[in-house]
């Protein structure tokens, strides 16, 4: 019996540590465009000061903007701006930008709308390197892809990231 008072006291008097979660780990958990649009930087409720985590869970926000998810694509367009000075985050990034021109060009642009240029349109990553044939099919594809959208509120941007892809290299 007294040893139950023991535990008792010691649970009740410790002060509990409850991490709250962010609103990053929150859309890492259950990816949902809602959570996707609250998140404006990507913060855990434990240091990861490496980026080891973020680098990790990176694989979940580049399945949502495959998949077509918009406010997906509007958050890695956000996450450019906290890691513009993480060479490699910014390039997987870029990647994972450009990958959804082709499946969801209207998507794409819709994320860029207040971008300045067009952030992900030129092919990069692995693929690409030393590929210059391969890139330069992927960023024809990439403009005709662009071509097809027709609203009026996009039609600046789409002539913008046309002309980019269009350059010659």
């Amino acid at each position: 019996m007294r040893t139950n008072s023991l535990i008792a006291i010691f649970i009740f008097s410790t002060p509990a540590v409850t991490l709250a979660e962010t609103r990053w780990e929150a859309y890492l958990r259950t990816p949902t465009s809602e959570k996707a649009s609250s998140v404006q930087t990507a913060t855990y409720s434990t240091p990861d000061p490496d980026n080891r985590k973020f680098e990790a869970d990176l694989a979940v926000l580049e399945y949502e903007v495959a998949a077509g998810n918009g406010e997906s694509t509007k958050l890695a367009v956000r996450l450019r701006s906290q890691f513009d000075t993480a060479a490699a985050i910014l390039e997987y990034l870029d990647a994972v930008l450009g990958r959804s021109i082709r499946p969801n060009p209207a998507g794409y642009l819709q994320a860029i709308l207040g971008s300045a240029g067009c952030p992900g349109a030129i092919p990069s990553g692995d693929f690409f390197v030393d590929r210059m044939d391969a890139r330069a099919a992927e960023a024809h594809d990439r403009a005709n892809a662009l071509r097809s959208v027709k609203a009026s509120t996009l039609r600046q941007k789409r002539d913008e990231c046309i002309a980019i892809l269009e350059r010659p290299r």
